[in-house]
């Protein structure tokens, strides 16, 4: 749904009579036009009262998603012809400028980019050079300098997700869709980049040395695409889905990959746990306990208790949020009862 909420923002920006009474919704901190769903829906005939119920959002934006196709269909078409990672890879590796639309800090961001990595569909993410940068000026700077310029806000060069359906317009289509075409300045960057391999090749070092090292997988979550399973574990993959689950539950301890080994034991555990033993199901417990009743501050982690509880407070703040706040408050209680605090002391 990612797809369509962003779909909605360059709609906005791009035909303002699309999306209606676009005057009346609230402004950013920053003063510019806000785009949350829980305002936009309701000025476009969803009766959205249940804002923040994941349900209700996802019904929100379909609403509004077909809104964007019905009265903008040649825009939509073009946005949906480019979503699959091969028509955002072919894009991104025309040596052409593209114009590219993002939703950033609740609105929208438009600016012409050029691909200077050249890896084509490798990975999953390619690196993009803002073409509005004087990058001619760059061309002699020192690596230190390099570096010191690729730090500045908003970041000249950005990372583009190939499987993250961005939405990107060739020049032509660009042209066709929101009458914009590169400036002088953004056509002479782009030339100076299809001309200077050397540049591009800086620019990606100096780039990749900026950025953070990743922290050592620890948990399993984060380990799970450390490694493709064996054939053997492949194997037992199959087998675990066709077994019930007394089946699935003697087949935990066969699979080589302790990975799979205890993602195996944590469906039982969920589904069936009288089928483990005894200590395992204690162990179990204790580690959801921890992870659950430990708060912390890292984004990319699971949601502890304490942390869904201050989400609740301000779900209940909302007039049309306390229905939705009750009922996560009943079944969070049943989580607290369930694994208590005591298990992990």
């Amino acid at each position: 749904m990612k797809r369509s909420s962003r779909a909605i923002c360059l709609a906005t920006v791009s035909r303002s009579e699309c999306i209606k009474r676009r005057s009346q919704l609230r402004l950013t901190e920053r003063g510019k036009t806000g785009f949350k769903l829980d305002a936009l829906a309701p000025l476009n005939g969803f009766a959205h009262a249940r804002a923040h119920d994941a349900l209700a959002d996802v019904e929100a934006t379909i609403h509004i998603a077909r809104l964007v196709a019905e009265r903008l269909p040649s825009l939509w078409k073009t946005c949906v012809e480019a979503a699959p990672k091969a028509a955002t890879v072919a894009m991104l590796s025309a040596a052409d400028p593209v114009l590219i639309v993002e939703h950033f800090a609740n609105g929208p961001s438009v600016w012409w980019g050029q691909r200077i990595d050249g890896e084509g569909a490798r990975g999953t993410s390619a690196i993009v050079a803002r073409l509005g940068t004087d990058w001619s000026a760059l061309v002699p700077a020192s690596d230190a300098q390099l570096g010191a310029a690729l730090s500045v806000s908003p970041k000249p060069l950005r990372k583009i997700g190939l499987n993250k359906a961005p939405i990107l317009f060739s020049t032509s289509a660009a042209k066709t869709e929101w009458g914009l075409v590169p400036t002088d300045l953004e056509i002479h960057q782009s030339q100076l980049f299809r001309s200077d391999p050397g540049f591009r090749e800086r620019l990606v070092r100096i780039h990749e040395e900026l950025e953070p090292a990743r922290a050592e997988a620890v948990h399993l979550e984060q380990m799970i695409h450390a490694g493709f399973a064996s054939r053997s574990d492949e194997t037992r993959m199959a087998r675990f889905h066709q077994l019930d689950w007394a089946g699935r539950a003697g087949l935990v301890r066969e699979f080589e990959d302790a990975r799979f080994r205890q993602l195996a034991q944590r469906l039982v555990f969920e589904a069936v746990p009288e089928m483990l033993a005894p200590e395992d199901r204690e162990r179990l417990s204790q580690a959801i306990a921890k992870r659950l009743w430990t708060d912390h501050e890292d984004k990319e982690l699971w949601r502890s208790l304490p942390a869904a509880r201050r989400e609740i407070d301000e779900v209940r703040k909302d007039d049309s949020g306390a229905v939705l706040a009750g009922e996560l408050d009943a079944w969070l209680e049943g989580l607290e009862a369930r694994f208590t605090l005591d298990r992990c002391e």
